[in-house]
């Protein structure tokens, strides 16, 4: 037992040290931090050089542009007349006009009134919608004026209903609760895709070589697919630290060029934390030996009609993404005690629902026993099928081999 421990260990760290490669990860790292300088410093200079100057007139004297707005109102008083020139002759780049005229169409007996705003330029400009809000905001001041409202009056009516929300749990599910849930989903699934092409490289491309037979020969297929699927999905889970690192390192560069970016507050819910990490690496790891299997009885991904297989686990994943609105409902339960869902299911309802102690117990019991099964099974299917080239097993002699039976595969491929 030793001696195979021993074995998969250096399995393990060379199928590690095959995929990942801390130089290449840090090379990568650097060019997405001058990438991201790069693209956040050409932003910021492309919009502090296109700065728009703008005339208004006919506005009220509370009309004002945001201080983080690139458009500037002009500071010379002219007519209408002169800052039509003036737009003409690209002294300045638009000029809004905004007018209050009596409605034609209206019965006598009603002061009716129409407010247009009338904007010239030279060009369609691509900064409309940045004083539309404000000309709304100019046109509701307009109508209280002539309908006699007062500002509070029309706060009252504009302000939303209050809902005084009583629940009867022990907290309450706020956005950070939630981003946490959607994080870990994201996480796995992202961890699984990684691990999915290290062994669909890996084993089809073996398969083919013939140095594989050497290998069988001096090393149990089991101890080499232990290896594998510890030494594969350590690899996943540092590319997709790298990936986090990476996003996290782009903060500081967007910070410096004047954005003000930030990490949300969602960490802390540090009491639930040994358990996420349980279910993160167990779900990686039992959908790598469903990988493992699936990939040994492939010979080229790029033609087969296996391949779909791959595909399968997304879908109870994805599906106890789908179901988040009632955490506690009978289809997320069950989802959340399967090993093939729970990796997801169960830290979903942790953070969004209610968990008994007995749930977690045997969600992550069943969790053992499936990586447990799983991996037996895909080391089973994994001896027969390494040997095997050209025409791929039956259904009949895959079932054969996850239960143990010798077939006459290996003579008829």
């Amino acid at each position: 037992m030793t001696s195979s421990f021993r074995m998969s260990c250096i399995v393990a760290r060379w199928e590690f040290c095959r995929y990942f490669k801390l130089k290449d990860q840090l090379v990568g790292l650097i060019a997405l931090l001058i990438g991201a300088g790069l693209g956040f410093g050409g932003v910021r200079l492309a919009s502090s050089a296109g700065r728009v100057e703008l005339a208004v007139i006919g506005t009220s004297s509370d009309f004002a542009l945001p201080e983080d707005s690139r458009l500037t109102l002009a500071t010379d008083a002219c007519t209408e007349d002169e800052c039509r020139q003036k737009v003409e002759d690209r002294e300045i780049d638009g000029l809004l006009v905004v007018k209050a005229t009596a409605n034609p169409s209206a019965p006598d007996n009603k002061a009716a009134m129409n407010w247009t705003a009338q904007l010239i330029v030279r060009h369609e400009p691509t900064w409309l919608e940045e004083i539309r809000p404000l000309l709304q905001n100019e046109r509701i001041q307009w109508k209280m004026q002539q309908q006699q409202v007062s500002a509070d009056t029309l706060a009252q009516i504009l302000a939303p209903v209050d809902i005084d929300v009583t629940t009867l749990a022990d907290r309450d599910v706020s956005k950070v609760d939630r981003l946490i849930a959607y994080c870990l989903l994201g996480a796995t699934l992202i961890t699984s895709w990684i691990g999915l092409a290290y062994l669909m490289t890996g084993i089809t491309g073996e398969k083919q070589m013939r140095v594989t037979e050497q290998v069988v020969s001096a090393i149990q297929p089991q101890v080499w697919i232990d290896g594998k699927l510890l030494g594969i999905t350590a690899a996943s889970v540092g590319s997709l630290a790298f990936l986090v690192i990476a996003g996290l390192v782009t903060l500081p560069a967007a910070t410096l060029m004047g954005y003000p970016l930030q990490l949300p507050d969602a960490f802390q819910r540090w009491d639930f934390l040994p358990l996420f990490v349980f279910y993160y690496f167990g779900g990686v790891l039992f959908w790598n030996c469903f990988y493992a299997g699936v990939a040994s009885i492939i010979n080229d991904p790029n033609t087969s009609s296996r391949s779909s297989l791959l595909f399968l686990p997304m879908i109870p994943m994805i599906a106890a993404a789908l179901v988040t609105s009632q955490p506690d409902g009978t289809l997320m339960r069950a989802l959340s005690l399967l090993p093939g869902t729970s990796a997801t299911a169960m830290p979903m309802r942790m953070v969004l629902g209610e968990v008994t102690g007995v749930e977690v117990l045997i969600s992550m019991l069943l969790m053992v026993v499936g990586i447990s099964l799983l991996r037996l099974l895909a080391g089973r299917i994994f001896a027969a099928g390494i040997m095997l080239y050209g025409k791929e097993p039956s259904w009949l002699d895959i079932a054969n081999w996850t239960l143990g039976r010798t077939t006459n595969a290996s003579s008829t491929h």
